[in-house]
C-alpha cells in the first residue's frame, strides 16, 4: 500500500505546486514499511526524515529512524521474538555516523547501557534489573 500527502497552494512561507510533503509504503503482508518526510521550505527533493521498519521471517522486528536536519541523528531499534533487544543512537560527525548511546536488554527485562563521551571524559555505563537503573 502507498500513500502520498501533497501540498498545493500557498501560505506565508511560499507557494506549493503538488509538493510531496510525505510518502509512505507498507507491504500487504505487513512485514515492512517506510515513510519519507520532506521539508517544503528547503526547496530540496531530499527527505529530512526517514522511518523504516521490517520484521524478518524469524520474527525479529527492526525499526530505523534517520533525520537529515542541522543535527542529524540515526536510531536503530531491534526487538527479538523473546522480547530481548537493543537500541542504538548515532549522530553525524566528520562525514560518518558515530555511536552516541547503546542499550541492550534480555527477555527478562535486565539490561545495560553505554553513553559515549567524545569530549575527553569517561563513557557512562550502567545496568538495570527489571526496570530499576543502577549506575556504575
Amino acid at each position: 500500500y502507498t500513500w502520498e500527502y501533497k501540498l498545493d497552494g500557498f501560505d506565508e512561507d511560499g507557494t506549493y505546486d503538488n509538493f510531496v510533503f510525505y510518502e509512505a509504503e507498507v507491504a500487504k503482508d505487513e512485514t515492512w514499511g517506510e515513510m519519507y518526510i520532506y521539508d517544503p521550505d528547503s526547496g530540496s527533493s531530499d527527505p529530512v526524515f526517514i522511518w523504516e521498519w521490517s520484521e524478518s521471517v524469524l520474527g525479529v522486528l527492526t525499526m530505523e529512524m534517520q533525520s537529515f536536519d542541522d543535527d542529524p541523528i540515526y536510531i536503530e531499534f531491534v526487538v527479538n521474538p523473546d522480547g530481548s533487544g537493543s537500541l542504538d543512537i548515532y549522530d553525524w560527525y566528520a562525514d560518518a555516523w558515530r555511536i552516541v548511546a547503546e542499550y541492550d536488554w534480555t527477555a527478562l527485562g535486565n539490561g545495560s547501557y553505554t553513553i559515549y563521551n567524545y569530549d575527553g571524559g569517561s563513557d557512562i555505563t550502567g545496568t538495570w534489573s527489571a526496570g530499576t537503573p543502577v549506575l556504575k
